[in-house]
């Protein structure tokens, strides 16, 4: 029992307000698995990406019920247009067992890779905590 108390459930969730915007959330967890639109789910991993947006403004949510403890990389793609805008800001949350913390702000360009968001920590305890750049 005490160890099904210490799973900690994490939610990552980014919103752009960009119409016509097509932006992707990446999130590789400790184990390197990689979670965004083309691999919402990986085979013998509790996480997945569970609300992708294809048209801003929007939101891509990322879900883990049981999140192992070790660094989690958050990316954000710009990955299509559909209005000619070629910029779009992002903003972040991640929501965990014991609060939540706001993922800092990026302004994303069409045509670049994927740019790191965050690295976020999740400790044996459950507590979660942004690795410094």
């Amino acid at each position: 029992m005490r160890q099904e108390l210490k799973k900690t459930f994490l939610l990552i969730h980014i919103h752009w307000p960009t119409l016509g915007a097509d932006l992707d959330l990446h999130v590789v967890d400790p184990a390197g698995h990689e979670f965004y639109w083309e691999r919402r789910s990986v085979a013998g991993a509790s996480g997945n990406l569970s609300v992708d947006s294809l048209i801003g403004p929007g939101n891509e949510v990322f879900t883990d019920g049981a999140a192992a403890p070790g660094d989690y990389r958050v990316y954000v793609h710009f990955f299509n247009t559909h209005s000619g805008m070629a910029e779009s800001a992002v903003d972040g949350a991640v929501l965990f067992r014991e609060g939540t913390l706001r993922l800092p702000g990026l302004t994303l360009r069409m045509g670049q890779p994927k740019q790191l968001m965050a690295v976020l920590r999740l400790d044996a305890e459950g507590r979660v905590g942004l690795v410094p750049p």
